[in-house]
């Protein structure tokens, strides 16, 4: 009988039979996936308190020939499982829950466990880098495309309003490349970009990191091929318990992203703001009771 196809499968499998230094590693795999993905052997024995070696048998004993390549299987295992299409979301979501429809509430709920998770996995350090990009960036552009451009317009819209530097990136078929050209190494790329990842995106991204142009990614998953090419990764949390994925945490970032900059850079801020609403009069913008 061959092997299961899947990893996680593969380590369920063997379980039962492995010892229990094996059992320490195979349940970090189990639990924190994506962590053992991102993690070197030195690490991950660091976590469940055994030696380096130890890891190595691990993958040995699972038919693997080091630990490189158990992990490069496992990324790619897991880039597969989130790249999953609409139709793939809701049967599983039926299968798990057949005829069960969840309350307003229940969402609301897994939107603040969203939240809370993207909370434990960003990191501090990288949130101040990508505010220091932004306010030393000459232009900015913002992309996204599909599910995501609504978040790349709201950013767009809101740096702009702050700076007066920021544009979004066209998603019209055939202006990719004048995208890329329009990158320059004094500038900035903001890119938003989930599972399934749009192809345009991705290039973007990785046209923006050859030429040498800086490049926050908010992305679901520091394995994701945008963040691969990013100087700078914003991981969000957007895997719902309902059949549809959620970017509430996507977007308060990118409004905490956009507020921090404001507050850093008020002066500028102010009097963009200023020219602006003197505009919104002249040109009677906004509805206004008579």
């Amino acid at each position: 009988m061959g092997l299961p196809e899947s990893l996680l499968e593969r380590v369920q499998t063997a379980y039962p039979n492995m010892t229990n230094s094996e059992k320490l590693i195979a349940e970090y795999l189990i639990n924190s996936p994506e962590e053992f993905a991102l993690s070197s052997a030195r690490k991950i024995a660091d976590a469940v308190g055994l030696s380096e070696a130890s890891v190595t048998r691990f993958a040995y004993a699972l038919g693997f020939t080091g630990f490189a390549e158990l992990r490069e299987r496992l990324q790619k295992e897991l880039l597969q499982r989130n790249n999953r299409g609409f139709k793939d979301i809701l049967d599983q979501s039926y299968r798990e829950s057949p005829g069960a429809v969840p309350h307003l509430y229940d969402f609301l709920r897994e939107d603040m466990e969203l939240l809370e998770r993207t909370m434990a996995k960003l990191s501090v350090e990288a949130f101040e880098q990508a505010v220091e990009a932004v306010l030393k960036a000459e232009s900015i552009t913002v992309a996204g495309n599909r599910r995501a451009r609504g978040l790349a317009v709201i950013l767009a819209i809101t740096l702009n309003n702050v700076l007066g530097n920021t544009r979004l990136a066209s998603s019209y078929a055939g202006e990719l490349a004048d995208e890329i050209q329009r990158l320059r190494p004094d500038g900035l790329l903001i890119a938003f970009a989930f599972a399934r990842y749009v192809r345009e995106t991705v290039l973007l991204v990785e046209y923006a990191a050859k030429k040498g142009v800086p490049t926050i990614a908010i992305t679901d998953s520091p394995l994701s091929p945008v963040a691969r090419a990013a100087s700078i990764v914003l991981p969000v949390e957007t895997q719902h318990k309902a059949p549809q994925l959620s970017y509430v945490a996507a977007l308060s970032v990118a409004n905490a992203l956009a507020s921090t900059v404001a507050l850093r850079a008020w002066e500028r801020a102010e009097q963009k703001a200023a020219a602006s609403e003197a505009l919104f009069a002249e040109t009677g913008t906004f509805w206004t009771p008579s």
